[in-house]
């Protein structure tokens, strides 16, 4: 066998592994921003509105997904139809556009607290040296 062919499949595995190490490290920050906005209204990383029916926070969701071999995508997300108008609602009265998130989205807060610690994850996974 040629030295290339061992070479270029040993980098391939390599490729392989870190990809799965950076799924599972995704999926698991996704379970667990999914675990916090599902939170009590009143915690400090809980869904900030008041329930009704509790049907919009049962149904925030996060997880990692794969597409294709190479991509990887984290989603935060709403199951519920009117999710995104708690997004972008603003209080009544309130002549805010909708220029970002209003005082009941969880879905940007949650991702904007986790982000630094979600990137430092997986750039460690990528930054090892290839002997590793």
């Amino acid at each position: 066998m040629p030295v290339e062919d061992s070479i270029s499949r040993d980098f391939s595995a390599l490729i392989s592994r870190r990809m799965a190490a950076s799924f599972i490290w995704l999926d698991l920050q996704g379970r667990r921003m999914e675990g916090e906005m599902k939170q009590a209204q009143g915690s400090a990383t809980g869904a900030p509105w008041t329930d009704r029916t509790s049907l919009a926070r049962q149904g925030l969701w996060g997880k990692a997904r794969r597409y294709g071999r190479w991509n990887i995508r984290l989603t935060l997300s709403h199951t519920m139809d009117y999710g995104k108008w708690l997004e972008i609602a603003c209080k009544k009265g309130d002549q805010r556009g909708t220029d970002g998130p209003g005082p009941y989205a969880i879905l940007l807060p949650t991702l904007s607290r986790h982000w630094i610690e979600i990137n430092t994850g997986v750039v460690k996974i990528w930054d090892r040296p290839f002997n590793a």
